[in-house]
């Protein structure tokens, strides 16, 4: 898919369905485990574009 110029949201749904997490899911996970924070992880990934309410 990705040698035939596949769209974006075909090579996302491969990804998710060979497991690969979304960044803001392993961003999630880091932040569950305290190898990071929440307030971090909200800095670097652009939460309202992706449509993700914050407390």
């Amino acid at each position: 898919a990705l040698l035939a110029n596949a769209a974006p949201s075909l090579l996302a749904d491969i990804a998710r369905e060979q497991g690969q997490l979304s960044l803001l899911q392993a961003g999630l996970a880091l932040a569950a485990e305290g190898t990071t924070s929440l307030e971090e992880l909200y800095r670097v990934i652009d939460v309202v574009r992706l449509g993700v309410t914050t407390p």
